[in-house]
């Protein structure tokens, strides 16, 4: 169904941003649980805002290249 609305380039920048958005969350989790699971803080904060920094210029790309992608991103952050 996707590959009737989408091109594929289209499809796999929605995919990366959703697969940033995973990982987005699973070091807010670990953030979170520093301290029974361990490991440094500063590593896990950095990851935080390289990963943020990185899905801005995702979402810049996509507005420049192919907006109908960045709809779609925005469409499948708002389902979720």
């Amino acid at each position: 169904m996707l590959a009737l609305a989408f091109s594929l380039n289209g499809i796999a920048s929605m995919m990366s941003a959703v697969f940033m958005a995973i990982y987005l969350f699973l070091l807010l989790s670990q953030l979170e649980l520093i301290k029974t699971v361990g490991g440094s803080r500063t590593v896990v904060v950095l990851s935080i805002l390289l990963l943020f920094a990185a899905c801005v210029l995702l979402l810049i790309h996509e507005w420049r290249t192919e907006r109908t992608s960045f709809y779609g991103t925005g469409s499948i952050f708002l389902a979720g």
